[in-house]
């Protein structure tokens, strides 16, 4: 779990609207952590969110649920997420065996995105993590 938070703030040194419906009226504390854009060889792919709750905003966002919200910029493949995602976390220390473990539910969980969509990753600490797919299309 630890290699898939530092995943989540590794992705998330790369600005969003705002954080999805469901997951503000849940919870109205949640803060924007920092953001910024994510291009390779000049071509913008996501803009990345990292949203806290709480005092999470005023120390170490760790021990406290998180979200990493991506807003697509261009169309990819589920598979394509899927091999980069474990590809990072392969980068980032993660053993072989949780990437295998981790791939098949990286592939049930990421959809194939469109320009205009999102991913949210919500970060449970001590229990796991959950993803929203709120759709932006026109």
């Amino acid at each position: 779990m630890k290699t898939l938070l530092a995943f989540i703030m590794f992705v998330a040194s790369t600005a969003a609207s705002a954080l999805p419906e469901e997951l503000r009226s849940s919870d109205p504390g949640w803060r924007q952590w920092g953001s910024g854009e994510m291009s390779w060889f000049g071509i913008a792919l996501y803009r990345a969110t990292f949203w806290v709750r709480g005092e999470a905003a005023d120390n170490s966002p760790a021990n406290w649920p998180s979200a990493l919200q991506l807003d697509y910029r261009r169309d990819i493949a589920r598979e394509r997420l899927v091999d980069t995602s474990i590809d990072e976390m392969r980068r980032l220390g993660a053993s072989e065996a949780q990437l295998e473990r981790w791939r098949p539910e990286l592939q049930r969980v990421f959809p194939d995105v469109r320009e205009g969509d999102s991913i949210v990753g919500l970060h449970h600490p001590g229990r796991g993590a959950s993803f929203y797919h709120p759709k932006n299309r026109s």
